[in-house]
């Protein structure tokens, strides 16, 4: 399971190899002055127009793809999309585009976004997670995955009268499914799902589903935060969790990313920082603190927008069966 940092590592972590050789003061000139700034590169795997290109930083884009380089395609794929970067480092260097202070900051700018990913890595690898961590983890996700699954369906209305008109319908011999059809077009949602448990739902919704039994249709309509449902319950199953061996790196490399994120939170919340005012200096947290009650947003803050009367409220979007707990789960 691959996280955001991750995938901006892999996206930005390559930019930075041309940032760094032209924002580092050297370049590729008559003298053959290196453009790649880096301690320790290793043996050098190729030449390009004078420049060795070291082992370390074609390690470096093969983990930024995780490509395997014992494949000679991959291995070539990596030396090519090295290559790349270099001889554009170069052309850089040669044309002066350094020169240029708003080039140089998109340099710096690629740089600094490319080490923070590369930061965050370093602190997901540098966490330890011991089986024990692993086990306790498990056992608290099939505590809360619950001993249960069901197969339902729901029809979900924008408002109550709508939803009683529609179980009433149940209610009064039509069969669920027919009434589930009928509502397609004017309901929020209707659809059936398979195999989903409590924690997956909407808390009115699974404590709904626990009063029930197969093949009745709730009498009252559930209001939950994405409207008011006409639940059908078609089955309950007994749910057995996958066995610990099978989920264990799996868990392993979620609490590494929580452990990694929590670090840069903690770093985050320990800085200290200045803004610059007309007025002078004054003191500023990197994390953004909400508003004490009754005052404005700060400037820049994300608006949070109350319809008024008139307006029409945004209808929210019904869970879609793809979206899950937290839980112990093989593969990602």
């Amino acid at each position: 399971m691959r996280n955001v940092i991750d995938r901006q590592y892999r996206g930005l972590a390559l930019v930075a190899f041309a940032s760094l050789a032209v924002l580092g003061g050297c370049g590729r000139g008559a003298g053959g002055d290196e453009v790649i700034q880096l301690k320790d590169g290793g043996p050098a795997v190729a030449v390009v127009n004078g420049q060795e290109v070291p082992q370390r930083l074609l390690d470096a884009v093969a983990r930024a793809h995780n490509w395997d380089m014992s494949k000679p395609e991959l291995r070539d794929r990596a030396l090519r999309e090295l290559a790349n970067y270099i001889i554009a480092a170069q052309a850089a260097h040669e044309g002066q585009f350094s020169g240029d202070p708003d080039f140089a900051a998109r340099a710096e700018l690629d740089r600094l976004q490319s080490v923070s990913a590369a930061a965050m890595a370093e602190f997901q690898k540098r966490a330890q997670i011991d089986d024990s961590v692993l086990r306790a983890e498990y056992d608290k996700q099939v505590v809360k995955a619950g001993s249960d699954e069901y197969d339902f369906g729901h029809i979900v209305f924008a408002t109550e009268p709508e939803a009683i008109k529609a179980a009433g319908e149940v209610l009064g011999g039509k069969p669920f499914d027919t009434v589930l059809e009928a509502h397609k077009k004017d309901a929020r949602q209707a659809r059936q799902f398979t195999h989903i448990r409590g924690a997956q739902l909407p808390q009115p919704i699974a404590q709904a589903l626990t009063t029930m039994k197969p093949g009745e249709t709730s009498k009252v309509p559930v209001q939950s935060s994405f409207g008011w449902h006409v639940l059908h319950l078609t089955a309950v199953k007994p749910y057995t969790p996958p066995a610990f061996d099978q989920v264990k790196e799996n868990l392993r490399r979620t609490l590494v990313k929580h452990a990694g994120e929590e670090r840069l939170r903690t770093l985050r919340e320990q800085a200290k920082a200045t803004l610059m005012t007309p007025s002078g200096p004054v003191e500023w947290s990197v994390i953004p603190k909400p508003p004490a009650p009754g005052q404005a947003a700060p400037a820049g803050a994300p608006k949070v927008i109350t319809p008024g009367p008139a307006a029409a409220k945004p209808a929210p979007q019904p869970p879609s069966g793809a979206d899950q707990p937290d839980k112990p789960k093989g593969g990602s």
